[in-house]
């Protein structure tokens, strides 16, 4: 849905917010429920709440709250059937709650020892134009 949180001293505005906001949880850091959304009244801007789904594409549907979380964490990713070492460690971490902001390769482990891999190339293999391989003979 479309979130408009507007939290006091980031917004000043007078004017109005227009916002969707449904279906929605938000925790603190301790895991207790917060409100989302709050009016900054001090400098006369109002929440003003639009219709449901505008600016929507057609044919998207959204995954009630209750799903989204198993969601995410069963499919982000480029592999998600085939993770490594650190996205699975990602995935444990936010299912655990003890992720944390990871300030230098340092704090993740370093950057992985990759194996050299080499291949002759072979340009009657592949459509240069579009680089993708061609069909193998009999395939």
């Amino acid at each position: 849905m479309s979130n408009n949180i507007i939290a006091e001293g980031l917004s000043n505005s007078t004017h109005h917010k227009e916002l969707h906001a449904a279906d929605n949880l938000a925790f603190d850091r301790a895991g207790n429920p917060v409100r989302l959304i709050t009016e900054n009244t001090r400098d006369g801007g109002k929440i003003v709440e639009r219709p449901p789904r505008f600016y929507w594409p057609d044919g998207l549907e959204p995954l009630p709250v209750a799903q989204v979380q198993e969601h995410v964490l069963r499919d982000a990713g480029a592999r998600p059937w085939d993770r490594d070492a650190v996205d699975a460690r990602i995935v444990r971490e936010a299912r655990a709650g003890t992720g944390r902001v990871i300030n230098s390769e340092q704090d993740a482990g370093g950057y992985p020892i990759a194996k050299e891999t080499r291949q002759v190339f072979n340009p009657d293999a592949w459509d240069l134009r579009t680089m993708t391989r061609r069909a193998a003979p009999g395939g």
